[in-house]
């Protein structure tokens, strides 16, 4: 695609972005997202709750930390809040009490969207810097209603063609464009809040059904001795390295809960029955070369995080098919599996599919297992994929505001390498686990769908 504008307009604010398809999206649509005929601008209904910074070194209280691993892609809950009270950053945050809905500029074609008044807490809300809190301008919409307008399918869709970004791997969308978006008018809207009340009543019963991946692993590894009941903490420990140790690399890093993780946890994730061993020890970093940014020799699926299911590991569309690519990607090739180093807490672990030409980010960290008689590829996901992993990954990630985990500390993590029967046993009940647990995610995907098409139905 590409597009052609009248010299006279180059000084207008969207045609001074590259992109094809960013451009043809005004042009065509003038912000139009879903081409109803009766629109209200965003900007005209909500805006920017205050905003206020919380510097990471000015916290004196605990707070109620909102993160995107906090919160349920395209569905708008929120998960594992009574495991984010914090009294310590390590990166500035942003308030959002006083905010009526939170929307991510982040990956908003995932659908990072939640509304305040349903979180449930004595403390402060503080979140991601990549955070929008908005309030909702003179009772303007409903929140409720917006929440599902910004989730909703062909509004993901249509922001792919705003974000913005080198990397694809953490494409923003820009606060003019959000704001400057059309969004339908709404009919009957008492009788919409209550359709949609019955449609979340109807999800909420079918994620009462289903475990996490997080939970079926936990319970697995159990069950088959590979780990104990009690867990691991990580606390604030002080700590003196002495002299000699000084130059080694983990040493280097400042971080109370880094250092704790290495020094008085020596790497381990797990409190495991059995001895833990280095992962080094079993699996080395492929180092296929990666593909320059360019029209391509041969097409190739490609698998970036929005082709994965976050948490669950699992590839959802291999039929992206494409012949030129706008940044460097690597080559699936030999590896067994590949792991995020950005925000490893997201849990995008997967399995290479070695029979098809993939390639993917360079925010993968591909892996060979080399010694498959003692390590199972499809275990070490698993372990990959657990709650000690995504938890402690957090402390030994880098980066303000694009966390990273090296592969040198990835490497020098400590896991349970029980005997190799055992770990295809603990697969293959992890296996059997995961097929109830899908049949019951398509069920809940198919009726958010029905709430799509039934908000749909009321636009004017």
């Amino acid at each position: 695609m590409y597009s052609i504008c009248d010299f006279k307009e180059i000084g207008k604010h969207r045609l001074l972005r590259n992109g094809a398809r960013y451009i043809d999206f005004w042009n065509s649509t003038n912000g139009n997202v879903f081409s109803v005929r009766k629109t209200i601008k965003l900007k005209d209904c909500v805006e920017f709750a205050s905003c206020k910074t919380i510097k990471k070194d000015d916290i004196d209280k605990a707070n109620q930390l909102i993160d995107l691993a906090n919160v349920s892609p395209n569905y708008g809950s929120l998960i594992n809040l009574n495991e984010n009270i914090v009294a310590e950053l390590g990166s500035d945050k942003v308030f959002l009490s006083d905010a009526d809905i939170v929307f991510s500029k982040l990956n908003s074609h995932i659908g990072y969207v939640f509304l305040v008044n349903e979180i449930k807490t004595d403390y402060d809300i503080i979140g991601s810097t990549e955070f929008f809190p908005l309030k909702i301008i003179n009772n303007r919409i409903n929140p409720k209603i917006l929440k599902y307008i910004l989730l909703h399918s062909k509004f993901r869709e249509k922001s792919t063609f705003l974000k913005t970004g080198k990397s694809q791997s953490h494409p923003r969308i820009q606060r003019d464009d959000f704001f400057n978006l059309h969004i339908p008018l709404v009919k009957y809207e008492k009788s919409l809040l209550s359709k949609i009340n019955r449609y979340e009543n109807l999800i909420n019963r079918i994620d009462e059904e289903i475990d996490s991946m997080q939970s079926i692993i936990h319970d697995v590894l159990i069950e088959f001795k590979v780990v104990k009941h009690n867990e691991m903490s990580i606390g604030n420990s002080n700590y003196l390295s002495g002299i000699k140790d000084i130059a080694k690399q983990k040493y280097l890093r400042l971080g109370a809960k880094y250092n704790d993780f290495w020094y008085n946890y020596n790497g381990c994730l797990f409190s495991s029955v059995g001895e833990l061993k280095s992962l080094k020890g079993y699996v080395k970093i492929d180092r296929t070369p990666k593909l320059k940014k360019g029209f391509l020799d041969e097409i190739y699926s490609l698998i970036d995080f929005d082709q994965v299911d976050s948490l669950l590991g699992v590839i959802n569309n291999f039929e992206n098919y494409i012949t030129e690519i706008g940044s460097d990607k690597i080559i699936f090739g030999e590896c067994d599996l590949l792991t995020n180093k950005l925000r490893p807490y997201l849990g995008y672990t997967i399995l290479n599919d070695k029979s098809k030409n993939l390639i993917g980010t360079t925010e993968f960290i591909p892996l060979i297992v080399f010694d498959k008689e003692k390590l199972n590829p499809e275990f070490l996901r698993y372990l990959l994929l657990s709650k000690q992993y995504l938890d402690k990954s957090q402390f030994i990630s880098s980066g303000k505001e694009h966390p990273r985990i090296s592969t040198i500390d990835l490497l020098n993590i400590k896991i349970p390498v029980p005997d190799i029967n055992i770990q295809k046993e603990v697969v293959k009940e992890i296996h059997n686990k995961e097929i109830n647990n899908n049949r019951l995610i398509l069920k809940r995907n198919k009726v958010r769908q029905m709430l799509d098409d039934m908000l749909q139905s009321f636009f004017v």
